[in-house]
């Protein structure tokens, strides 16, 4: 479910053509950022309780999709 809230947050940030579009883009990117910066948070600070241990897939796999959604995205 987080991930397809957080796929949609992309979405309704991404350039499109209209003016109703960007107004919306402009109110969702607050929001797409305090999320974002999430899981980033999260493995930071977890990363020097783990030491050597892998963090665990679910972490990993959002991590890695916010990162590979922020690399993608165009915004206006």
């Amino acid at each position: 479910m987080s991930h397809t809230c957080t796929a949609e947050l992309f979405d309704l940030v991404a350039v499109y053509n209209g003016t109703s579009h960007v107004k919306l883009a402009q109110a969702a990117a607050p929001y797409l950022i305090l999320r974002a910066a999430l899981p980033l948070k999260t493995y930071i600070a977890d990363h020097p309780l783990r030491g050597r241990m892998p963090a665990p897939d679910s972490q990993r796999k959002e991590l890695l999709q916010v990162l590979a959604q922020l690399e993608q995205l165009e915004s206006e």
